[in-house]
């Protein structure tokens, strides 16, 4: 191949997109660019330039999936997925044959990927890739809470660490981040509760007051206070306000949760 490899990199994460890029950027065949939502990586693949995309699976709005729904997986080029979820849900793409990177992503790794995607290219495999990603989506593992262990990413300096969602005892609102607790230590994470909410909700949280969420799993019982209100206390004995209007809707999972 003479002509680079037009490469793009998509996560709404800037560390993890700036990291990948310029791992990437060390190979001189790659000729590599970024978008930091799944809408811009639309718009970015249907100017048809785009061979090669590493693709994360969550993000906020447009998800991986949705990309690849809105693009068609006839018109998608090479696929790397980048997850941070564990080993359980990557079997659903080693079934369909797709590639993936697990965060952090290790070098080798990365190395292993970006050789595989230019054999295809080499071999013009782009229809059996397209074949690969309309089977994913027909399987849609994302989406399902048994496709395995949904992990949050906290940033420290430069290291991340990823929390299992399992493990979360309850989130508190903090401005735009949250504090995610666990074992009675708070993790600031750089994300809002409502999107919080929203990604954990298939996984057993439930929204106790418009500044908390709880871990179902972890909940103890559901106490009066006083004067109609009320708390939910967890496993390791904190106490999380749940607000008058959230109650029933509380209870009912809780019951549902039984």
């Amino acid at each position: 191949m003479t002509a680079a490899i037009k490469c793009l990199v998509v996560d709404d994460e800037q560390p993890a997109r700036d990291g990948l890029r310029a791992m990437l950027s060390a190979d001189a065949e790659l000729e590599v660019s970024s978008c930091a939502s799944g809408a811009e990586a639309v718009e970015a693949i249907h100017r048809g330039d785009i061979q090669l995309a590493f693709l994360d699976i969550r993000m906020r709005g447009m998800d991986g999936f949705q990309v690849i729904e809105a693009v068609g997986p006839d018109r998608m080029p090479i696929v790397v997925f980048t997850t941070a979820c564990d080993a359980h849900a990557i079997r659903a793409f080693e079934a369909c044959a797709l590639d993936y990177l697990l965060k952090p992503i290790a070098d080798e790794r990365l190395r292993q990927a970006v050789v595989r995607a230019k054999d295809i290219l080499r071999q013009r495999g782009l229809s059996q890739v397209q074949q690969q990603l309309l089977a994913l989506l027909q399987a849609d593992p994302s989406r399902s809470p048994a496709a395995g262990i949904y992990r949050i990413q906290v940033r420290s300096g430069t290291r991340t660490t990823f929390l299992d969602a399992a493990d979360i005892e309850w989130i508190e609102s903090a401005d735009n981040y949250a504090c995610v607790w666990i074992k009675g230590r708070s993790h600031l994470v750089r994300d809002s509760l409502s999107h919080l909410e929203e990604e954990l909700k298939p996984f057993g949280f439930q929204r106790t007051h418009r500044t908390t969420l709880v871990n179902l799993a972890r909940t103890l019982e559901l106490r009066s206070v006083g004067l109609g209100s009320y708390v939910v206390v967890m496993q390791d004995g904190t106490r999380v306000p749940v607000s008058r209007d959230r109650r029933a809707r509380l209870l009912e999972a809780l019951r549902h949760r039984a």
